[in-house]
């Protein structure tokens, strides 16, 4: 079975009722999804920076396999420290993943940022054929 990272800054946030019916249909079918954010500690003082992790663990501790906070560092390097290997990545910000992550990038005509292998995910596609989508895409791996 395959082991996914979501983002929480602008990835989870932007659609929470999205991605916790993606977890649901993951953890169903076997999968291990942790939370990983990039959240820097440096710039909060510990009050905040304790406030901002309770917010993200009361809105997935119990439904995630892990929350891993990385702070600075790059997001595969650090999960890897900690034993976690991931298979898939899903994250607004691919170049937190890892510094050699522009070899699995490209520009598409059209968007500013790095497309890394995902979905559009316009206005115009409903969240069940988005979940489809990656059902099937779970069901090959």
């Amino acid at each position: 079975m395959a082991v996914f990272a979501l983002d929480y800054d602008n990835t989870f946030t932007a659609a929470p009722d999205l991605w916790l019916e993606f977890i649901q249909l993951a953890k169903a079918k076997g999968h291990r999804i942790f939370l990983v954010t990039k959240r820097p500690r440096a710039t909060r003082d510990s009050s905040t920076w304790e406030a901002e992790k309770q917010e993200v663990r009361d809105a997935l501790e119990s439904k995630v396999d892990g929350i891993i906070f990385c702070h600075k560092y790059f997001k595969d390097n650090y999960c890897k420290s900690q034993g976690i290997n991931i298979d898939v990545w899903i994250d607004d910000r691919p170049f937190d993943i890892s510094p050699n992550i522009s070899q699995y990038c490209e520009r598409l005509p059209g968007y500013e940022a790095p497309v890394l292998d995902c979905l559009n995910l316009a206005e115009d596609i409903s969240k069940h054929a988005i979940l489809d989508h990656i059902a099937l895409a779970l069901a090959d791996k």
